[in-house]
C-alpha cells in the first residue's frame, strides 16, 4: 500500500474528468493509461506508452496583467502568436491516437486565437475532448455560438470578484461588467440550444479584498446553472498567512522547499508552445530556452521528443528524488510545488 501511495496524481486527475474522458475511450488508450500508470510507478525514463493529455496554447498573447501569472508578472517571453490549424493537424496526426483531452491554454487568452472553433473541431474529429480557459473578455455573441457549434466540452472561467474594484485587483486591466455579461449572454445562448455542454466551471483567485463578495458569487452560480464553482489559493499571497485557510496548504508550503521530487507530466502530459516546441510541463512553456525546450512536434516525430536525452534526464532525476541545478535539463531544478488547491465545500 505504500508503494500504491506514491503513484503521483495523474490517475486522479483521469478521475475527476470521467464525464469528458469516457466518450473518448478506445481500446489503445484504454491499453496507454494502463501501461502509463505502470511505467510512472516505476519511473521508467524510457517509457512505451505515450501522453495522455496535451497543453497546448492556442495564443500566447493575453489581454490582461493579473498578478501571480506568469504574463502578468511578466515572465513569459514568448512573442505573441498563434496556433495554426495546420500545425495543430499534424500534432494530432501524431499524438492524436493515444490523447483523451486537449487542454487549449497555458499562458495566454485562447479566445484570441479566431480559429479556436476550427482547433476543436479538429480534435473532436480525433474523438478528443478539449478544455478552454477564459478570462471572457473575448466571449463574444459570435464567438459563443462557434463555440457552441463546435461542441466545446468544458470552460474555465476566471471571475474573482464581484465589482469592478474589487475584479481589478486580481485581474488587472480586466473589466468586470464586460465579462460578466459575456458569460451571462453565453449561458443564455447555451439555454436556448437546450444543450449541457460545453460544462462550465468558475473559478474564483480568493483574496483578503474579495472575500466578502465570494457569496455572491456562490449564489449567482447557482442561480445561472453553473456546474461548478472552484475557489483557488490566492497565488499572488494577497492573503495574511494567518487567514490561509485551505486545507492542504501547509503541505503545500512544506513540499515546496523539500527535495522530494514526484511527477506526473513526464509520464503522462505534455505541453506544447504554438510553435510546435514541447515543453516537460506547462509552467516552463513560458520561455523558449533550449534547457526547457525538449522537442518541436510539428518537426519531430513524437517517439524521438517523448524518449529523447532531455527527457530520459528528467525523468532519471524524478526516480533519483533529488533536485540538481546545475543540470541542462530544466527539470533539475523542479521542487514541484503545486499552484491550485480546491477548498473543501463546507
Amino acid at each position: 500500500m505504500k508503494v500504491l501511495k506514491k503513484i503521483p496524481g495523474a490517475i486522479g486527475a483521469i478521475q475527476r474528468h470521467t464525464k469528458l474522458l469516457l466518450p473518448r475511450v478506445t481500446i489503445r488508450r484504454l491499453v496507454n493509461l494502463a501501461v502509463v500508470g505502470v511505467e510512472m510507478l516505476f519511473r521508467r525514463s524510457r517509457p512505451t506508452s505515450r501522453p495522455m493529455v496535451a497543453k497546448i496554447e492556442a495564443s500566447s498573447a493575453c489581454n490582461l496583467m493579473c498578478r501571480g501569472c506568469r504574463t502578468g508578472i511578466p515572465l513569459v517571453e514568448y512573442q505573441p502568436g498563434n496556433l495554426s490549424l495546420e500545425d495543430f493537424e499534424v500534432m494530432l496526426d501524431k499524438m492524436g491516437r493515444y490523447l483523451f483531452e486537449v487542454v487549449f491554454y497555458i499562458w495566454g487568452e485562447p479566445l484570441l486565437n479566431k480559429n479556436l472553433p476550427d482547433l476543436i473541431e479538429a480534435a473532436h474529429r480525433h474523438n478528443i475532448s478539449v478544455i478552454i480557459s477564459t478570462n471572457l473578455h473575448f466571449l463574444t455573441e459570435e464567438m459563443g455560438e462557434r463555440l457552441l457549434d463546435a461542441e466545446l466540452d468544458k470552460v474555465i472561467f476566471c471571475l474573482d470578484g464581484w465589482s469592478q474594484e474589487t475584479y481589478e485587483q486580481v485581474r488587472i486591466k480586466g473589466d468586470f461588467e464586460l465579462a460578466r455579461s459575456n458569460i451571462m449572454r453565453f449561458i443564455e445562448q447555451r439555454q436556448r440550444r437546450g444543450t449541457k455542454k460545453p460544462y462550465l466551471e468558475w473559478q474564483w483567485v480568493v483574496t483578503q479584498n474579495n472575500r466578502p463578495e465570494l457569496d455572491r458569487g456562490k449564489t449567482a452560480a447557482r442561480e445561472l446553472g453553473i456546474e461548478k464553482f472552484v475557489e483557488l489559493v490566492d497565488w499572488g499571497n494577497r492573503l495574511p498567512e494567518d487567514e490561509r485557510f485551505f486545507e492542504g496548504l501547509k503541505k503545500v508550503r512544506q513540499k515546496q522547499f523539500s527535495r522530494t521530487n514526484r511527477c506526473f507530466w513526464l509520464w503522462s502530459s505534455i505541453a506544447i508552445q504554438y510553435d510546435g516546441n514541447v515543453f516537460p510541463c506547462c509552467h516552463v512553456a513560458n520561455k523558449p530556452y533550449s534547457e526547457r525546450i525538449y522537442g518541436n512536434i510539428v518537426k519531430d516525430d513524437l517517439a524521438t521528443i517523448w524518449n529523447g536525452r532531455q527527457y530520459q534526464r528528467a525523468r532519471q532525476l524524478v526516480r533519483s528524488g533529488w533536485v540538481d541545478e546545475e543540470t541542462d535539463v530544466v527539470c533539475g531544478q523542479c521542487y514541484s510545488p503545486p499552484i491550485f488547491i480546491e477548498r473543501p465545500r463546507s
